[in-house]
């Protein structure tokens, strides 16, 4: 499962920044994407509905790989595309609750304050980057 898990989120980000900026987001290219980030989301939270234990997404007594990569991966899609939190806490609100759980982690917190100040506010860079956020209206 955990090899799922981090090929699954290579997947979801080849498929947010369109392969790192092959093509650029239109409103009609996010309009037909969309179902499918919803879908990627609804995937994370019935794995962490079946295998997880309510703190983690496969269990056990420690975040593992599985965990760290689904935090890192949603909590900063949600942090750094805001209009995406609601979608994720209405599609995977396990998921939500986990990942920002773990951001919050003094470990993982640290990450992140190191990353914020080297890359502000940055998702992606480029081009990909202003088609992105234009679709999704968050400046």
């Amino acid at each position: 499962m955990t090899t799922k898990v981090v090929n699954d989120a290579n997947d979801v980000l080849d498929e947010i920044t369109l392969n790192g900026g092959q093509k650029m987001w239109t409103d009609d290219t996010w309009a037909e994407y969309r179902p499918r980030l919803q879908r990627w989301m609804a995937i994370w939270e019935d794995t962490a509905r079946r295998h997880g234990d309510g703190d983690l997404l496969l269990g056990g007594d420690a975040p593992g790989l599985a965990d760290l990569t689904t935090a890192v991966l949603w909590a900063t899609m949600t942090d750094k595309l805001p209009v995406l939190d609601g979608l994720l806490r209405d599609a995977a609100p396990r998921v939500h609750a986990m990942s920002h759980r773990l951001m919050d982690s003094p470990a993982l917190r640290r990450m992140r304050q190191d990353t914020d100040a080297r890359f502000g506010y940055a998702y992606c860079g480029g081009q990909i980057k202003k088609s992105l956020r234009a679709v999704l209206k968050s400046g």
